[in-house]
């Protein structure tokens, strides 16, 4: 360990890799990834060769909010490059060396594994997000205890993150759903796993833009945005609300399985109780709706008029329940065609 200052005068420190891995990675000749750290309980070193969250290959293109500095690196008694490059050890070894971000001249960061752990370089602690699928009963009781009470979930499907609010007695997402599929928004299909979605076994739907028509039986998504949506939101028809397993012309089949994350659900439609839209609807503000309207037939209607929400309750063979935000109140009603593109919020009650 050196303690010194940095290119901005800032007390730092440049740990070598067998500091910054707690002494569990030492010796010239060691491939082996870093399971312990210098780091707080709880916290640890990045992964060195991920995009996912937590890996130093995800944050090159958030330089801002990362806040580097350079410093450069500290071996044989002395600082190089101490103007012009930053570097920060991962967790991941790549050969006899291990990974680690680059801050450079240029201004840009980059990820590299050239050299050696003898090295003195900087350590910043990550902690990912707790994830949906993860969450328990006593998990998340623990992170709110009270109606009204929020944390932030990390879907693992994608890693997207979103609110979720305790609200009369079950915790909701109080964001829409963005979830796309493994394949991305235009493809034609979607691949779906039991492991992180509520579903029985996996399965891959045929999927593609509402644009291209209407039916029952093709899990139809579309992705975009507009002013009442506060960015990106994803609106779904039955069959991809429902993961398929509701895609006929006629049916008065309630939705168990859906494309909601592992262990969460569509709400109840024609229930009070906690996880049911009719109980939702004296929470506005704490359900935080939006507009956005009902997308059909390869267009918006009702963009500043309507936000829907799918529940999993049919109503009649062509009908589910849903849950409507017009003229800044939250209602139920029993009107949403299976051919809609509604929102999805999932809820867990358990």
């Amino acid at each position: 360990i050196h303690v010194g200052v940095d290119n901005n005068n800032d007390a730092t420190v440049w740990y070598n890799y067998a500091a910054a891995s707690a002494g569990t990675i030492t010796g010239s000749s060691n491939s082996t990834n870093a399971t312990q750290n210098i780091c707080p309980k709880g916290w640890k070193l990045p992964t060195g060769n991920s995009s996912v969250a937590g890996g130093i290959d995800g944050i090159t293109s958030y330089k801002d909010a990362f806040s580097p500095v350079y410093g450069g690196s500290y071996g044989s008694g002395s600082l190089v490059n101490a103007s012009t490059y930053g570097y920060w050890w991962s967790a991941t070894a790549s050969d006899n060396t291990s990974r680690y971000l680059l801050y450079y001249g240029s201004g840009s960061l980059n990820t590299r594994s050239e050299y050696a752990r003898s090295n003195g370089f900087y350590v910043r602690c990550v902690r990912t997000l707790p994830t949906m699928q993860d969450a328990t009963s006593t998990s998340l009781a623990t992170a709110m205890p009270n109606d009204g009470d929020s944390t932030v979930l990390l879907d693992v499907r994608d890693n997207k993150a979103y609110q979720i609010t305790k609200i009369n007695g079950a915790y909701w997402m109080t964001q829409n759903l963005r979830y796309v599929g493994d394949t991305g928004s235009t493809s034609d299909s979607m691949t779906i796993e039991s492991a992180t979605t509520n579903v029985s076994a996996n399965k891959t739907l045929s999927y593609d833009d509402l644009t291209s028509g209407n039916t029952y039986r093709s899990a139809r998504i579309h992705v975009g945005s507009n002013s009442y949506t506060n960015g990106e939101t994803v609106w779904y028809n039955y069959a991809a609300a429902s993961a398929g397993t509701i895609a006929v012309d006629s049916s008065l089949t309630n939705a168990t399985q859906d494309i909601c994350p592992k262990g969460w659900k569509l709400p109840t439609g024609n229930s009070s109780a906690a996880g049911g839209i009719n109980g939702i609807t004296s929470y506005k503000n704490a359900f935080s709706p939006v507009y956005g309207g009902d997308y059909y037939n390869g267009s918006l209607s009702y963009a500043s008029m309507h936000g829907l929400w799918w529940s999993a309750t049919a109503y009649n063979d062509t009908n589910h329940y849903v849950l409507n935000y017009s003229s800044g109140s939250l209602t139920t009603t029993n009107y949403g065609s299976r051919l809609d593109g509604f929102y999805v919020r999932c809820v867990r009650t358990s």
